[in-house]
């Protein structure tokens, strides 16, 4: 785990809706885990992190920072830029784990920002989004990470709660946890819930 029990290794899908505080949450979690702190009250293991952010620049990462108090902590490695999957980026990600110390987690901040342009090829979209999926996912396996893509949820209600990630069941099909982070409209507070292969259900209200 890079945060006990609530993040294992392997792949992780973090949606939320627009402007439910996604990105402060996991750069929050990075730091904790750069520097073996409390992350929601769980224990998190000490290891290297890495933050990639695309859509922000550097002034409102430091300020973000700022703001958490974590200026004089030790930084995880944040990239402000990435190439696109399967265009370099499973590469890049390969490179960081073989050159830290002790990978523990990345953080993919937002999987638009690295979806290649759709092509012309044959199938559904759910067989488009596995095959986008399945090399991070055995990247985070075979190299024992917690990798996070961070995604987005739709407005629409739906039957089944984690049907509200945006794209194809391919979406949960491959990861090996779901977190979905939903908070309301005109509220302070938002709810956590998370399923997966190798943790417990759990929901928080934060």
């Amino acid at each position: 785990y890079a945060v006990e029990p609530i993040v294992p290794e392997g792949f992780i899908c973090g949606a939320g809706r627009p402007k439910s505080n996604k990105s402060w949450t996991f750069l929050n979690m990075c730091f904790c885990v750069q520097n073996g702190l409390k992350f929601m009250g769980h224990e998190t293991k000490q290891g290297d992190a890495l933050y990639i952010t695309l859509e922000d620049g550097k002034r409102r990462i430091k300020d973000r920072i700022l703001k958490m108090g974590f200026d004089k902590s030790k930084y995880p490695t944040i990239a402000l830029e990435a190439p696109y999957l399967g265009f370099g980026l499973e590469e890049s990600l390969s490179d960081w784990i073989d050159e830290v110390e002790r990978p523990k987690l990345i953080v993919i901040d937002t999987l638009a920002k690295v979806k290649p342009r759709s092509s012309k090829k044959s199938g559904t979209a759910y067989d488009h989004d596995s095959e986008m999926l399945r090399d991070i996912q055995k990247i985070a396996i075979t190299k024992q990470i917690a990798i996070i893509v961070v995604s987005h949820l739709t407005k629409a209600p739906q039957d089944y709660t984690f049907d509200r990630i945006t794209g194809s069941a391919g979406m949960q099909g491959v990861p090996d946890t779901l977190w979905m982070i939903d908070k309301g409209d005109n509220s302070n507070s938002a709810s956590i819930i998370g399923i997966g292969r190798d943790i417990r259900d759990f929901e928080y209200s934060v």
